[in-house]
Formats: C-alpha cells, structure tokens, sequence
C-alpha cells in the first residue's frame, strides 16, 4: 500500500552522503536513504506506515526548523521518521536524515545552486537524459563502496557516475543509460581492442520507409569474427569456413589472413522490403564493409570473379558490377564507393544505397549531428508478426525424435519468449544506439508505438 500510494505520484528516493565518512558502508546506507513524495493538501500519512510496518507502538513530535518532525515506532525496532512541508513528504529511517533534506530545502529557497544543482556531472547526465525522462537514476559510485567491485583487485572501480532512465511522450518513447567513466581506464580499454571513435551521421545509417532491418558499427573486427564462428559454429558451419579458406587461396593465392588486412572496422547491414508490381513483396539484403586498400580489393575481386559472368554498369555515378549465377535467376552485385565495398542482392539495391548516400549528406546538413559507435534498428511490430508463428509451431513439437528443440527450450518459449514477443507486436519501431568517447560509455533505446 505504502509503495502504490508513493509511487502514482511525483516521487524521488535520494540516498545521501554520510557527512562522517568518504564511503557509504553497508550499515550507513539504510540509514541514508530518504523518500521525497508530493501528496494532495490534507494527507495524513500514519495509514500509509502502518499498511507497511505494522501497528505504530509509539509516537513522538518534535519541532525542526519551525518544521513538524514526527518519528514513528514499530515492531522489531523499525522507526520512520517524516516530515510534511508545502506538500512534500519527506520520510526516512532516522530523523537525521529529515532534518539534512529540511536544511537543503531551505538552502535552495536563499541560494539557487546548492546540492546537486552543482554537481556538474550530474548535470552532465540529466541534459543526455533529457527534461522529460521519468523515472531518472542518478548513482556515484565514488561513493557507493559496498556495491558489486568493478575494478581489478587492489583498483578502484573505473565506473564513476552512471545515469539510468527512461522518457515517454506521445507515442515515442526512449531507455537509456550514460556511465561517466576514468577517462585513462576507457581509454586504453578502446585502445587495447582498437575500438574507432563515434561517426557523426554516415550514409549507412540513414533509414527509408522501406527499411526493415539494420545494423551498423565501426567497431568490427573481421579476423576476431571469423575466430569467434570457427571456435563456436556448428561442425558444417566450419567446414563451410574451411572450404571457403581453400578457394580463397586457390582464387588469389592469398591467406585468410592477408585477405583481412584489407578491411577496415566500419561494417554494416541493412534488410530492406522490396514492393514490385504483380509481385509480393521480398526482403532483399545489403552488406557493406570498410576497405583499406581500395587497389587491392579491386585486384582480389577480380581474381575471384575469373571464371564467372560479370556485366559492369554506371548508374548514378557508381560503378556497379552485377554477377549472373544460375542461369540470371541469381544476380547478386557489388560496388566500391569511396572506402567502403557494398554487396546487394542486385544492382537496384545498390542504386537505393547511392540515394541513401545524397539524402543522408543533406540530412546531416539540416539536423543536429549525434556520434555513434553502434546502431540497430528495426520495425519490431513486423518482425514479430513473422517469428511468433514459427516460434508457435517450434515450441508445440510433436513429442517425436524429429523434434528441433528439447522440452525444457520449448518450455522457455512458451512462458517466457512467446508472452514476451506478443507485449511487443504494439511497438512499431526500435533504435539502439551506442558509443563510447572520452570518458563517456551510453546506450540508449528509442521506439515508437503503434497508433
């Protein structure tokens, strides 16, 4: 009862510092932590305590600040102490603790910045958070000594400050999270794994009515990737990787790894919904990743290609080459533009990535830019309405040895992934971004609802 009548209104719980020490220690913390809620005129809290802790065994009134404190006892020891000041009930475990929020109170009514109001990296969280975000989570972990140890032993903990939230207006909605980090640690974390700084607004991220699906980072490693399959792919998934290692050296008389090299860490896919007259609609695929080499990725393709069908276009002031396979039923194509080589389904494709390419120059001309190491987006409500059949047929089975999955993973999809994927057919659109600069880590989550 306590908590329903707390929290459907304005409400915060602020876990102060201890004035007597640097560190927060497991047995100061409860003690620290205080609920501020706005309550209608007239409110007479008692009944929300005793729904919580009980009947109240004794009551004792107090005068602080001109302000009414009143401390409230219960079984086995439990205290609260509370004060009700121009519609704000400040409620904690000692009187201390009110008293300190009284104090604050009205040194922000003489004195604007006070308390957090000059933390400047509180104030650096809450502006990425944004005026609208409810609830908002604001934690030093400077401070909070007793919480899980992020640091190697003998370290201290490279996580500072961290701020979770959330925002909701209309029918948009955002999760995220910015983690202030010591900016050496971070520093040579992205260093040791060659992580790139964020890209302002490339073409690859730039979405059109007709995307579906995409996925976009300069943070790929194509040699780490290919370590990753074959140590945990599936034995014909690594045969696939083997045979492919042998007609490459057989195609360009080159190693798996020389052919890395020429790639750089920029690597993208996007899933688009193709719509042709007298025809369904198809999903067709592009893959682009970063070349480092553009001379020596020309020479390979080439070698590659030998003995195929290849017909060469210009299209929009790209070159695009499209390879005929079985027979034209199969006309996937390729394109280098600029430092970056694209794969397409066919040559249509890659003359939609060359629009993308001028729309999202203006775009970034015409809007605020935003820096990102990682992008996903995807029109959930959709791609939902295709998996739940199959993961519906998937998780009935038929109790026979043809059965894909086990019983205890058709189990988990019935409780957990089907319920789950059905609360999200109401979303229409999600975007994740992410990146890591200076001594900034974020990730955020946008969607949209359906109407």
């Amino acid at each position: 009862m306590l908590f329903r009548s707390l929290f459907t209104r304005k409400a915060a719980v602020a876990l102060l510092p201890d004035p007597s020490q640097t560190r927060l220690s497991n047995e100061s913390m409860a003690h620290n932590l205080v609920v501020l809620v706005r309550v209608p005129k007239e409110t007479v809290p008692l009944q929300w305590f005793e729904d919580s802790f009980g009947p109240v065994r004794s009551t004792s009134v107090s005068t602080y600040q001109r302000q009414r404190l009143v401390t409230l006892q219960f079984d086995h020891g439990i205290a609260v102490s509370y004060c009700l000041t121009r519609q704000i009930l400040i409620a904690s475990l000692t009187a201390r603790s009110v008293q300190r929020c009284i104090n604050q109170s009205l040194q922000h009514m003489v004195q604007n910045q006070t308390g957090l109001r000059v933390n400047q990296r509180y104030h650096r969280l809450k502006t990425f958070a944004g005026a609208k975000a409810d609830p908002f989570l604001f934690a030093n972990f400077q401070v909070l000594s007793p919480f899980p140890y992020l640091g190697k032993d003998g370290e201290e903990s490279p996580l500072q400050q961290i701020a979770l939230f959330h925002q909701h207006d209309g029918g948009k909605g955002r999760f995220g999270a910015l983690a202030l980090i010591d900016q050496e640690r971070l520093s040579a974390l992205t260093n040791r794994y060659h992580m790139t700084f964020p890209v302002e607004r490339r073409w690859f991220q730039y979405i059109s009515p007709e995307t579906e699906f995409l996925f976009w980072t300069n943070w790929f490693n194509l040699q780490s990737f290919w370590e990753l399959v074959q140590n945990t792919g599936t034995p014909e998934v690594t045969s696939l990787l083997a045979n492919f290692s042998t007609y490459l050296a057989h195609a360009t008389e080159q190693t798996t790894q020389t052919f890395f090299d020429v790639f750089g860490s920029e690597f993208g896919v996007f899933i688009t919904r193709q719509q042709e007259a007298h025809q369904s609609p198809r999903s067709m695929a592009c893959v682009a990743i970063e070349v480092r080499d553009r001379g020596r990725v020309e020479a390979l393709l080439r070698k590659m290609l030998a003995d195929l069908q290849a017909v060469t276009v210009v299209s929009e002031k790209a070159e695009i080459v499209s390879v005929i396979l079985a027979g034209g039923l199969l006309q996937p194509a390729y394109s280098l533009m600029g430092n970056m080589l694209v794969f397409a389904d066919r040559v249509d494709l890659i003359e939609q990535v060359h629009r993308y390419i001028v729309q999202s120059d203006q775009a970034a001309r015409d809007t605020v830019r935003e820096g990102s190491n990682v992008i996903l987006f995807l029109r959930t409500g959709q791609i939902v309405q295709r998996l739940l059949p199959l993961l519906t047929l998937l998780a009935k089975g038929n109790g026979g040895k043809t059965d894909i999955l086990t019983p205890e993973t058709r189990v988990l999809i019935q409780q957990i992934v089907l319920p789950a994927l059905k609360r999200m057919e109401s979303i229409e659109t999600s975007r994740l971004r992410s990146y890591a600069h200076e001594d900034e880590l974020a990730l955020e989550i946008e969607y949209t609802m359906r109407h």
